[in-house]
């Protein structure tokens, strides 16, 4: 267009006697015509714009959202992993490796004093990532009692009435528990008394041993003729008694035991006689 106005400037010019002035080279020409039709051509024109080919080159250049995605998820920061760590353990330190949150529970020095939350333990320390205590001794060295230890409670004694036992003496049999008590059972069986000498059980020996009464101690030694009987290094002695009744017609005799069959009783006899008086 732009060689149709300069052509036709340049008959007006001939035809007023002026030189026509030189064509301009093609280049120009194009760019200019390309200058002019943006200019004439209406903003509301239907028609569609020229596609440079250079635009595929553009549109091959643009990254796609998905690359977009990819690039920045590169270039995101890395966001640790959450730990929870903590194994409620007095006897080890506890971390957390943020890149893998992986836990690592590494055990704290030995010796070191803890809790094991036990009633039945004391003196509790840390070994080898463990709280340990030493163990508390309930038994109460009591027979009749059941010792216990609960790990909120600590020790406890229950009674074991009826359980059998041993009160700590020999002379007693079938000794039995009652209200936490050893309770003697029945004495061991001695021998019967003789009227000075007692039998006993010896608590060291755990029989029956023999002792003399005290001296001096009345008996009776079951002789009608003695009297005044006392003990004397385990024998009853007495005095012997006199019967004689100053009656020369009587014969007068004692009998230790009396004599039921001659119709004589124990003791002093005064029988008649026919001697001369």
């Amino acid at each position: 267009m732009y060689r149709f106005v300069v052509f036709a400037f340049g008959l007006l010019g001939a035809c007023q006697g002026s030189s026509i002035p030189d064509a301009p080279d093609l280049e120009a020409d194009v760019e200019s015509d390309a200058a002019v039709a943006d200019l004439a051509m209406p903003s509301d024109s239907s028609d569609p714009p020229e596609v440079d080919g250079s635009a595929d080159a553009q549109l091959a250049d643009t990254p796609d959202a998905a690359s977009e995605l990819d690039a920045e998820s590169d270039a995101a920061p890395d966001i640790p992993f959450p730990c929870a760590c903590d194994d409620q353990n007095a006897c080890t330190d506890d971390t957390c490796d943020p890149a893998t949150g992986i836990c690592s529970h590494a055990a704290k020095p030995a010796g070191l004093a803890c809790d094991d939350a036990s009633q039945c333990t004391q003196s509790d320390t840390c070994k080898a990532g463990t709280c340990v205590g030493q163990a508390v001794d309930c038994n109460d060295g009591n027979p009749c009692t059941s010792d216990a230890c609960g790990l909120a409670t600590g020790c406890t004694t229950t009674f074991v009435d009826g359980s059998a036992c041993d009160d700590g003496s020999p002379c007693t049999q079938g000794d039995k528990c009652l209200g936490g008590a050893c309770l003697a059972g029945v004495a061991l069986a001695c021998p019967p008394n003789e009227p000075c000498i007692a039998w006993k059980c010896d608590p060291v020996l755990g029989k029956c041993k023999a002792g003399y009464v005290l001296a001096g101690t009345a008996c009776d030694d079951g002789n009608a003729c003695t009297g005044s009987e006392a003990c004397t290094d385990g024998t009853c002695q007495g005095k012997v008694t006199t019967c004689d009744d100053g009656n020369p017609c009587t014969d007068d005799a004692c009998s230790p035991m009396g004599d039921a069959g001659k119709g004589l009783a124990a003791g002093c006899s005064h029988t008649p006689n026919a001697a001369p008086c």
